[in-house]
């Protein structure tokens, strides 16, 4: 019975050219980190940005649209007071 061929290098040079450039997947990590948190701020500034326009539109009061606007905030971009620090 032969021994199976074993997964992992067997010296130190071969370990070293077989692992993956760590840097770059750093930099991919770091890339989509940035580009999530991007699009949750503009999310958050889009919503009051056309909160006035959508208040005129539908002939609201400032009570009902800041009712609306903390509803949003508070349960579909809720991420445990993080950001709020």
């Amino acid at each position: 019975m032969s021994a199976s061929p074993s997964p992992l290098p067997r010296n130190a040079e071969t370990a070293a050219t077989a692992a993956p450039d760590r840097g770059i997947y750093r930099w991919y990590v770091l890339g989509v980190l940035c580009l999530v948190t991007l699009f949750n701020v503009a999310d958050r500034y889009i919503l009051h940005t056309l909160l006035e326009p959508i208040k005129e539109e539908f002939g609201a009061s400032d009570t009902a649209m800041a009712g609306a606007a903390g509803t949003v905030d508070s349960t579909c971009e809720d991420d445990g007071g993080v950001s709020d620090l």
